[in-house]
């Protein structure tokens, strides 16, 4: 029988001030499957309170409900005290955060991110299955504190104490990065992340994440060797490397470029500071080109003079491009290197090729002379002449050729053909050959005779004649050469075999190939196969 409701009691049930007196078993209070007169009968007989949560299914309210035993006086509990609380605020809020608790969770299994919880007190450790296949323990549940330390390497467990305990009084977090070694498995590596607090019971807790780090580990440490191997060939090839800061123009450099520099100090140096010791015009060009490389973005590469006290005058290849760091600053690495033997080398090449000039300047002069006393020899003084004019633009073009081991079949042949050409035309059709420096004399004499013979007797002997020169790689790797005279009116020469048709012979004979020629109404037609590769004559 309900003998009092207060205020809130009447605003949290179906009930009004002129109920009390009746029975509560009068009223449907639509507290779901709560058996609220059956608790009551066993509080009674208990003397025991109870304190439950239920749903009311009615106003949807979650309801925190005690009931107490009114105690009379002889000891007996003939009536209790019921208190409703609602709680639906709190529910709610709990549900929400058992959500967003799953949420967290499933976002750290799915990162593969562990979690432990540990009682700083006890010596206890909760983890999840994460962080036990992390660290190999196997399943997650509770472990004593030192299966976690039993795992990491001695020199790691001996740091984690250490800054646990420090981190305790002032309930800071922590970071550390732990090697996990388990028998007959790789080394593996976790990035942990650890904050120790007090719970309101005053006791020590810590909570903390793990995350495995091995693949960044593995990758920082391949690159790291990477970046020593780098370096170890820099240094070993004696090549420097500088990295221009966009932003204030400062520039970054090593030991080896320092040293090509003549510059003492290391690191951070000024433009000022590197450029000290070249020649003036030098390093204004350094300074006008790492501008325009920057401001047009473009790459640079010229060589400059370094004059140190009284060393030798030194020469040093840069070269380098722009580029955009991770934070979008704007840089130019460049590299450095000692090109003075190189310098040198091609100064007493410049002097030898002076000389050899001279040489054939000679040697043309006295042919020339020769017949002044020998009238008789005048042509054959000719002949030769042409001859070593021939070789000496061959020689020309070879020295003055942007490669050093070769020049190619087309070259050759166009600077011997055109020599004697005038209006005629000429038609040159091939694919790229290169012909190496032993073969190249003998050569030139073979396509000179050639010439020689069609500026006496075929194509390049009257204005409108055609020469036609075809050639082609073989399947032995043999260069084979068609040459094609036409000439209107053409007559057969006599055959005669002179000191030109004996050099054309023992020419192709030397280089190792075949020589076929026949006559036509319109002219000469040459076919020859010929190696052109010191390899092929080897």
């Amino acid at each position: 029988r309900i003998r009092h409701l207060s205020d809130a009691a009447r605003g949290t049930l179906p009930l009004k001030r002129s109920d009390e007196g009746r029975m509560i078993s009068e009223f449907d209070l639509k507290l779901g499957d709560y058996e609220l007169i059956s608790r009551i009968r066993d509080v009674i007989d208990t003397q025991m309170p109870v304190y439950e949560t239920v749903e009311a299914k009615r106003t949807n309210q979650s309801l925190l409900i005690r009931i107490t035993p009114y105690i009379f006086a002889d000891g007996t509990a003939k009536g209790v005290t019921l208190s409703f609380v609602d709680i639906s605020k709190e529910v709610e809020l709990r549900h929400e955060l058992a959500a967003e608790t799953e949420k967290l969770r499933s976002a750290m299994r799915m990162s593969r991110m562990g979690f432990w919880h540990a009682d700083l007190e006890t010596g206890t450790m909760e983890i999840d299955e994460v962080a036990a296949e992390m660290t190999g323990l196997g399943q997650s549940g509770v472990y004593g504190r030192d299966a976690l330390l039993s795992v990491l390497s001695p020199s790691d467990a001996a740091e984690h104490r250490e800054l646990r305990e420090a981190a305790i009084p002032d309930e800071r977090g922590y970071d550390q990065i732990v090697q996990i070694e388990r028998p007959d498995e790789p080394a593996r590596w976790l990035k942990l992340h650890a904050n120790p607090y007090f719970a309101a019971d005053g006791s020590k807790k810590e909570a903390g994440v793990g995350l495995d780090i091995t693949d960044i580990i593995e990758l920082q440490k391949k690159v790291e060797e990477d970046a020593q191997r780098l370096q170890f060939a820099l240094e070993t090839a004696n090549i420097g490397v500088a990295e221009l800061e966009g932003t204030d123009g400062n520039i970054k450099i090593d030991e080896v470029l320092a040293k090509q520099f003549g510059v003492e100090e290391t690191g951070l140096v000024t433009m000022d500071q590197l450029t000290c010791n070249l020649i003036a015009d030098d390093a204004a060009r350094m300074t006008d080109q790492l501008t325009r490389a920057m401001a047009n973005e473009e790459g640079y590469d010229f060589d400059f003079r370094v004059d140190i006290g009284n060393e030798p005058l030194r020469w040093i290849r840069t070269r380098g491009r722009p580029h955009q760091a991770h934070d979008g600053s704007k840089k130019i690495i460049g590299y450095t290197i000692d090109v003075t033997a190189n310098h040198q080398q091609q100064m007493l090449v410049a002097e030898m090729s002076h000389r050899v000039k001279n040489l054939f300047a000679v040697i043309a002069g006295l042919v020339t002379m020769a017949p002044k006393n020998h009238p008789d020899t005048e042509e054959m003084a000719q002949t030769l002449l042409d001859r070593i004019i021939a070789l000496g633009t061959i020689y020309d073009l070879a020295r003055k050729s942007s490669s050093s081991a070769t020049l190619s079949f087309e070259e050759v042949l166009s600077s011997i053909v055109n020599a004697h050409a005038t209006k005629q035309v000429i038609k040159l059709k091939g694919p790229k050959i290169d012909v190496t420096p032993n073969v190249l004399n003998t050569l030139t004499l073979v396509l000179h005779e050639l010439t020689t013979n069609a500026a006496k007797y075929g194509a390049l002997s009257v204005p409108d004649g055609e020469l036609s020169i075809k050639w082609s790689k073989t399947k032995k790797n043999l260069t084979k050469l068609v040459w094609k005279e036409s000439v209107e009116g053409f007559a057969k020469p006599k055959d005669h075999k002179g000191f030109g048709s004996t050099l054309i012979s023992a020419g192709v004979e030397q280089l190792r190939g075949k020589m076929k020629r026949t006559f036509t109404k319109s002219g000469a037609k040459v076919e020859l196969t010929l190696s052109l590769s010191d390899e092929d004559l080897a």
